[in-house]
């Protein structure tokens, strides 16, 4: 067998902003994120050229040394001020001359124009609240425009190589198995529902998956063999409230929900009913459940629900509980108390809430390592499923910026760890298996996706 080294790179040019008008003298920010996609390490120097009808009008170098394969790299290239309208041809270019693929773009400066941005509704509650936003332009030629984030065609790239690695494995363990296998199915459901706005996601395994959990859902609400029925039933209400047809999901949910808010503890919290995962403390156990209750009191409106909801908080609430050093359970705090945003409208309580969620954020970045990710504990290596955990808890939190360093940190560091076939593992061996990782990863990444997003507009 002969293998062929081959150079090769790939990656995305960002424009900030993706067009302007002549009249504004605005500078455009220039950046870049590059992916070694060849099989052997690239060093090499790269060429930005901003030509106007074929005449170079700016021109910014940058390097990469020794970009390992698969990893991506950001590069900034400077500002730039348009001096006269029409399309710019933005290019670059690598030196190596093993690399002949050029990475390009397009930046409109039109004329003078106008526009006005209105959204409806204009106020909401955090939530699944569905608000749409509407440019009307005047005065301007037509051309397009898109804000994106030069890791966002990244992140989609590694959502659909894990999706596309999730969906087999799970459907051969469940074909093989015919049983509920807790995390198994669940996290699949909920990857794959999360995803599917992202990447090409095969409905039949989705399909064949939810209707099998609402199989084994019981009478009074418990799904599962009962080895750990409040775990077991904490997973599925969690995958119930992903699927994309609420009216379909909503029975179960409610059912599960009121399974588990029989079964809440005097202080609020739930208990973990299988040790092990990352499910193994009530913190993490009553922050999944949350995530099931808040959704059956948006479906509901039953104050039941809010009740406990607001039970949860109060135990989750700082100062008391978790370690600053465990960044695991960090985690889990955040994401119960964001699902308590979801239903709180006490403006008192939310600001609390907030407070306590900044303040948690703020020590997780403290605990960042230099590779952009976390271990379970300060002490622990960097592990792929504990940052996609943490990296979901930071993207959904709204006070987040799509400019944050750590969440744009985190994002990097999972997309350099993706094996060629799209899997994540756990390097502190949190889950044995690629399979529970690359799940969580891809449950994250499309929360990434949303916030370094931004709006997409056509202008």
């Amino acid at each position: 067998i002969f293998i062929l080294s081959t150079s090769s790179l790939s990656g995305a040019i960002s424009l900030s902003p993706p067009v302007t008008q002549v009249d504004m003298q605005t500078p455009i920010a220039i950046t870049s994120a590059i992916r070694n996609t060849g099989n052997i390490p690239v060093t090499t120097n790269l060429i930005l050229e901003v030509s106007l009808n074929d005449l170079i009008v700016y021109t910014q170098e940058a390097s990469i040394s020794n970009l390992q394969v698969n990893n991506i790299q950001n590069l900034d290239f400077g500002s730039f001020l348009p001096q006269e309208g029409g399309s710019y041809l933005i290019t670059l270019k690598p030196q190596d001359p093993a690399i002949t693929q050029d990475i390009s773009t397009i930046l409109y400066v039109g004329p003078h124009a106008t526009a006005e941005f209105t959204v409806t509704p204009e106020d909401a509650f955090p939530g699944d609240v569905q608000v749409k936003g509407n440019i009307h332009i005047t005065g301007a030629g037509r051309a397009t425009g898109t804000t994106q984030d030069p890791l966002v065609p990244l992140i989609k790239e590694a959502i659909q190589k894990g999706v596309n690695y999730a969906q087999p494995t799970v459907m051969e363990w469940h074909n093989r198995t015919r049983c509920y296998g807790c995390h198994v199915q669940t996290q699949a459901i909920y990857g794959l529902e999360t995803s599917r706005e992202r990447a090409t996601v095969d409905q039949s395994v989705t399909r064949t998956l939810f209707d099998a959990l609402k199989g084994w859902q019981k009478a009074d609400g418990s799904v599962g063999p009962g080895f750990g029925p409040l775990t077991e039933t904490q997973l599925a209400l969690w995958a119930y409230t992903s699927w994309h047809d609420k009216d379909e999901a909503k029975p179960y949910i409610l059912r599960s929900a009121d399974y588990l808010l029989a079964r809440q503890s005097g202080d609020g919290a739930w208990d973990s009913g299988f040790w092990g995962g990352w499910w193994d403390s009530r913190v993490s156990s009553t922050a999944i459940t949350m995530l099931g209750v808040s959704d059956a009191y948006i479906l509901s409106n039953d104050t039941k629900y809010s009740t406990s909801i607001n039970r949860a908080i109060q135990y989750l609430l700082p100062p008391n509980l978790v370690s600053p050093s465990n960044n695991m359970e960090l985690a889990h705090q955040i994401i119960g108390l964001e699902s308590g945003l979801t239903v709180i409208t006490d403006m008192t309580l939310r600001n609390q809430i907030t407070s306590a969620i900044n303040t948690l954020v703020t020590q997780l970045k403290t605990n960042q390592r230099s590779d952009g990710g976390w271990g379970r504990n300060t002490n622990y290596a960097t592990d792929s499923l504990i940052t996609a955990q943490i990296l979901y808890a930071i993207a959904k939190f709204e006070e987040i910026s799509p400019e944050d360093e750590a969440m744009r940190n985190a994002t990097l560091f999972l997309l350099n760890n993706q094996a060629p076939d799209g899997s994540w593992y756990s390097q502190n061996g949190i889950m044995s298996t690629r399979f529970a990782t690359t799940t969580w990863v891809i449950i994250s990444l499309p929360i990434a996706f949303e916030r370094l997003g931004g709006i997409d507009t056509d202008l």
